[in-house]
């Protein structure tokens, strides 16, 4: 790989403080390089790449492409109920777990967004486009960027949407779901995004919060990281039935298309 001049990028990358990584186009530019001559930690990706079968199904689906998506997704919902066993009714396919971040940012019934920091930035520009604001709680090094629950509690006192990882993005640390699920009893009127986005890379053995949650807990799947495939996106959401459908509400039609459906 040749040297590049990155006096450029000092610019560029604070502008992108609280914009999505894996711009390598904008990057390039900047860089005076070719986007290819990248290596891009700005979007943590599986580094094996999509899956071998993945090129054959996409080359089935393209025979349908003269037809508009199924809105409904129906297929990829029966195949993610049949995964982790829920309801139909308790889950959402999205164009990414970002769509999907929006969407529960906008459904309503909260006054604030509570955010452990560091933290995904989506969260923070979700809430902003949802007219919300931000109370970030710092994580530090004293107690090893975990999450501390005792502190978010002081945050919680009005109804909240408060944003979780597991694991961290960035921090890779993961907290003890059970922990969550007391908290979330004893604050009903706040509401709970887990998102699970890395979680496909932890043990299989790992309690996930797809299934066992309280009803006040919506939780985030992104198939775009573990099955790296950004350019295609995919994302589900669990949660009860009332949330689903207001989320469902807040998407666009076909928000999943035709490729991304095949399961």
């Amino acid at each position: 790989m040749k040297q590049t001049t990155l006096a450029g990028l000092p610019d560029i990358l604070e502008e992108q403080q609280e914009s999505h990584g894996g711009n390598l186009r904008r990057l390039a530019e900047a860089a005076g390089c070719d986007p290819s001559e990248i290596l891009d930690f700005s979007a943590n990706m599986n580094p094996l790449g999509p899956p071998s079968w993945l090129g054959q199904e996409v080359g089935q689906a393209l025979r349908e492409i003269p037809a508009y998506p199924d809105p409904d997704c129906t297929d990829l919902i029966m195949a993610a109920c049949e995964r982790y066993k829920v309801w139909p009714t308790q889950v959402l396919a999205g164009n990414g777990a970002s769509e999907l971040i929006q969407a529960v940012a906008a459904i309503g019934g909260v006054r604030k967004a509570v955010i452990p920091s560091p933290a995904y930035v989506d969260y923070r520009r979700a809430a902003r486009l949802a007219g919300l604001p931000v109370s970030e709680v710092a994580m530090n090094a004293e107690n090893g960027f975990r999450l501390d629950f005792g502190k978010l509690a002081s945050h919680m006192q009005d109804p909240a949407v408060v944003f979780l990882c597991r694991p961290n993005n960035p921090t890779g640390l993961d907290f003890d779901p059970d922990d969550l699920r007391e908290v979330a009893e004893m604050f009903p009127h706040c509401r709970f995004v887990v998102d699970e986005s890395f979680a496909e890379f932890m043990p299989e053995n790992t309690d996930r919060l797809i299934k066992e949650r309280p009803d006040n807990v919506i939780t985030i799947l992104s198939l775009t990281k573990f099955y790296a495939i950004p350019g295609l996106r995919l994302g589900l959401a669990f949660a009860h039935p009332e949330p689903i459908l207001k989320m469902r509400r807040r998407l666009p039609p076909w928000s999943v298309n035709t490729l991304a459906q095949r399961r």
